[in-house]
């Protein structure tokens, strides 16, 4: 393909082995590493910088465990300093890094695989005077608001017409902030200003109305709330701010793909060159998701991988001219201006159980959904903005005769934009369950017996009974499988929705990932495997790190 091939990978989101080992024995630990912060937050393809981990990393060198193929942590002389490297076919994307020693491990921290060459913010930079120059404008600065009242500047030249992106990725990476973004003039003036796109980290796209200099400025907030309205700033506010007048993904339609079968995705953000606007892809059976990306676009985007027909709407596709589609299906689409309703018409019979959900806000979007259902003569059944968890309505419906549906998908407020994107998901009401744990690292001494509490979510009144069990433990370490009962009654020692593995870790001390898993034993059969979400990072892992110390 002319303008360079777009390269999609696929994968199974796993963790890899150990990637840096102590350099020499040591005698005696304090305590497990305890990160404070981590700056840059991410690398180039095919490069290396030296990442600073800031914290309590005695004894150096600490070691540690990387999520995905194709980057190493090499530790260095400095404490609290690694060798971050990326092969030039790394993934990009969301890393998991987690750091431990003989006494534990620290919870996972985030970095970035990139495609843009990077670069890292050069103080002072505070006053537009004394703003950071950027040439060309195509990189990804690696700054941190350092103190309270700090404020990032840089400048841009732009020529008439041409178009620019500024991405701030912080709290989405497990920065505490809450960035504000602007474009102003060389003279200081507000053009424009971004407060919340992705969650609260901002984003503006700026088509200058005419040659010269304007300035890219970058101040924070906490993303947790308190009484002061004061810029804030600190070790952990560190972020990663993509500054680019060249080709930048967003994201496809569309927003997710069937399993084996080629689908033809539109890549959709701005200044992509006509040769990168489609790709078609197979995931293979074994893939659980896609990652669309190319050398010349800044952005990645993961897609599911699903079992169901994967498609995008069509417009016109209003109550008038309702989209006709055939489910079970995962339909794609825009609310791309204010006042717009996309309805889909389907065919149900009688006494059959629909669930629908849609996902916007799950997947980045400002989408706040509202799901309606109508029948054939556009009478309004039911309908649902929000579920029990999130904003993302989810609601099942029970058909009452056969006939033709319309299920419509709008902003709750009647927003709407280009980037108000979500799925529509169709098919019939199936039980299911998930599992959770609530700690990602457990640590215990020889011998020392210790407790994992585990959840059950049972969804639409999943009934069976469900065995769990632990892998990945250590020769000489014991956990008897436990059973999570079909039913509960409420009462005191009830397993419907929660259990108790008890792991007995031996004698001999213990560094690594064990995994949680489950199987239920009705005609089901489902096997599962236990997960833990990582707050603000938008992703969870699917392994306790587990420390057996000496005696």
């Amino acid at each position: 393909m002319r303008g360079g091939a777009l390269n999609v990978k696929i994968t199974c989101y796993t963790w890899l082995a150990v990637v840096a080992l102590l350099a020499a024995p040591v005698l005696t630990v304090a305590a497990p590493p305890k990160p404070t912060g981590v700056f840059p937050l991410g690398v180039q393809r095919g490069q290396s910088v030296t990442l600073t981990v800031s914290g309590a990393m005695k004894p150096w060198p600490a070691q540690v465990q990387t999520s995905g193929a194709g980057i190493t942590l090499t530790p260095e002389k400095e404490e609290g300093r690694f060798k971050l490297s990326a092969t030039a076919d790394a993934e990009p994307g969301l890393r998991l890094v987690r750091f431990f020693n003989d006494e534990g491990a620290s919870t996972p921290q985030a970095i970035v695989v990139g495609t843009l060459p990077e670069i890292e913010e050069k103080e002072p930079n505070n006053e537009t005077t004394a703003a950071q120059s950027i040439s060309p404008v195509a990189v990804v600065v690696n700054g941190r608001l350092a103190k309270a009242g700090d404020i990032d500047t840089f400048s841009v030249a732009l020529t008439a017409g041409q178009t620019l992106v500024a991405d701030v990725a912080a709290e989405r990476l497990g920065s505490p902030m809450d960035g504000v973004l602007q474009v102003l003039s060389a003279d200081g003036f507000v053009l424009a200003q971004n407060h919340d796109t992705r969650g609260q980290d901002p984003r503006l796209v700026f088509t200058a109305p005419r040659d010269g200099a304007y300035l890219v400025r970058l101040f924070a907030f906490p993303a947790t709330a308190t009484g002061s309205v004061a810029f804030a700033g600190g070790d952990k506010f560190a972020y990663r701010m993509t500054l680019t007048t060249g080709g930048f993904l967003n994201y496809t339609m569309p927003l997710a793909v069937e399993r084996g079968v080629e689908t033809s995705l539109e890549l959709v953000g701005w200044n992509i060159p006509e040769a990168l606007r489609t790709k078609k892809v197979t995931p293979p059976t074994d893939a659980t998701s896609v990652v669309i990306h190319d050398a010349q676009l800044a952005g990645e985007v993961r897609l599911d991988v699903v079992d169901k027909k994967c498609l995008a709407e069509a417009e016109p596709n209003d109550r008038d001219h309702a989209q006709a589609i055939a489910w079970p299906v995962v339909v794609s689409g825009r609310i791309v201006a204010p006042g717009d309703v996309d309805v889909f018409a389907i065919e149900a019979k009688k006494g059959q159980n629909l669930a629908l959900v849609v996902r916007s806000q799950r997947l980045g979007f400002p989408l706040d959904g509202e799901l309606r259902v109508y029948d054939s003569q556009k009478k309004l059944l039911t309908s649902r903005d929000d579920s029990a968890k999130e904003r993302d309505p989810e609601l099942n419906y029970t058909i009452l005769a056969d006939g033709k549906y319309l299920i419509a998908v709008a902003d709750l407020y009647g927003a709407g934009s280009a980037d108000h994107a979500y799925t529509l998901d169709i098919a019939l009401v199936e039980p299911d369950y998930t599992l959770a744990f609530a700690a990602s690292e457990l640590t215990t001494a020889a011998k020392k017996e210790i407790e994992l509490p585990i959840t059950i979510d049972r969804a639409n009144s999943f009934a069976e009974e469900i065995e769990i069990t632990v892998t990945g433990l250590p020769e000489g370490a014991k956990c008897e499988p436990v059973r999570s009962a079909a039913k509960g009654d409420g009462k005191k020692g009830d397993t419907a929705k929660k259990v108790t593995l008890k792991i007995a870790p031996g004698e001999q001390p213990f560094r690594g990932p064990i995994q949680i898993t489950a199987r239920s034993l009705g005609t089901a059969a489902r096997q599962r495997t236990a997960k833990m979400p990582l707050a603000g990072l938008g992703t969870s892992v699917d392994n306790v790190w587990l420390t057996v110390t000496s005696k």
